[in-house]
């Protein structure tokens, strides 16, 4: 790639050398950079005329905005990309943009559309046969479930994926099906098997390198363990995936620096809690909004516990905001017993909304 890029040659091929090298550069965290070669790559592609090579260019934008937390842009990236590869008539590469559009979707809060983006591309995977996008839409339709407290139906989606995974005996899906079920299994309150789940994914991650699922089941195990009560085990696990992250160059670490925050609580440090939440409450006044975690709105409880153990009066800001963000997802949902649902079936949102209405008269 290096070679094609600093010599003349055919756009083309240039523009070639630039995506590969962006993404390169993306698969070590150099996100920055990255976005400069592929910008270049988008350039020369449209020079050359090569819808491929454009869509392609675009997605790798899209990949790096949302590494680098701009969920906008990066939708906006795969939106384009999709309409190079329709007119391509690329059934495989339109599976696979309109799965990120739906991940996009989830970032923003909006899961309808995410969920119709997932059942789209699960459509065209069996009609056409494209096993691989098809464990990919599956195990997002679970998580899609999952963040709507239908646990049943997001581990089925799940186990679904996770044996196609098996049969085409792809590691990195089969490492993503284990970590969105050890997402489920927390959810739903089952700590030891939402441990082994992670764990697994964990040991898939080291073996093939994938540095960025290694960081996320990582966040898992410490999350696991300390809901198991083993906050020291924990700690050190989101430490390292923590380390990891900010190697990578991720700047969005809420959930697990929340989950951090309560956990040095839990074992009594204080000053070190305290500091970790400083910084999480720097991200929130940063982007002037909050969002919906990894691991959903839950994760604000424990800013929320930890702010009132120290008698912070920034817990009422804290909930405040968690509940107006479920107010916006609930919005953002077209149906009312799905609504409903999200709302009173889903533990975390439960607690926030009661917890919410029955805050002190002089917060109202």
């Amino acid at each position: 790639a290096i070679a094609f890029v600093t010599e003349d040659g055919p756009a083309e091929i240039l523009s070639r050398g630039h995506l590969e090298w962006g993404t390169a550069l993306e698969r070590l965290g150099r996100y920055q950079r990255a976005h400069e070669q592929l910008e270049q790559a988008l350039d020369l592609a449209f020079t050359a005329g090569d819808g491929n090579l454009a869509g392609s260019s675009l997605r790798g934008l899209g990949i790096v905005a949302r590494a680098m937390g701009r969920h906008q842009d990066s939708y906006l990236y795969y939106e384009d990309a999709l309409a190079q590869f329709i007119e391509l008539n690329d059934v495989s590469a339109q599976t696979s943009t309109l799965i990120w559009l739906g991940v996009l979707s989830t970032d923003m809060g909006d899961v309808a559309r995410a969920r119709a983006y997932y059942e789209e591309a699960l459509e065209l995977t069996r009609r056409t046969g494209f096993r691989y996008q098809e464990s990919f839409a599956l195990s997002n339709l679970g998580s899609n479930a999952n963040y709507l407290g239908d646990y049943g139906r997001a581990t089925s989606f799940i186990k679904q994926a996770l044996e196609v995974a098996r049969e085409i005996e792809n590691r990195i899906v089969e490492c993503l099906c284990l970590n969105n079920l050890g997402t489920v299994n927390l959810n739903r309150g089952d700590f030891e098997s939402s441990f082994l789940n992670y764990e697994q994914s964990m040991a898939i991650a080291m073996d093939t390198g994938h540095r960025r699922m290694e960081a996320s089941a990582s966040t898992g195990i410490g999350h696991s363990l300390v809901r198991l009560g083993d906050n020291p085990a924990g700690i050190n696990a989101l430490e390292n995936g923590i380390r990891i992250r900010r190697e990578l160059g991720e700047v969005h670490l809420y959930e697990s620096l929340s989950i951090l925050a309560h956990a040095y609580q839990k074992v009594g440090d204080v000053e070190q809690a305290m500091q970790i939440l400083e910084e999480v409450l720097g991200y929130i006044e940063a982007e002037g909004e909050f969002y919906i975690m990894e691991y959903g709105l839950g994760n604000y409880l424990y800013l929320i516990d930890v702010l009132e153990k120290n008698e912070d009066e920034r817990a009422a800001y804290v909930l405040d905001g968690a509940y107006r963000e479920l107010e916006k997802a609930c919005d953002r949902i077209p149906d009312e017993p799905t609504r409903r649902a999200f709302r009173e079936d889903v533990p975390y949102h439960r607690e926030i909304a009661d917890r919410w209405q029955q805050r002190p008269a002089t917060l109202m």
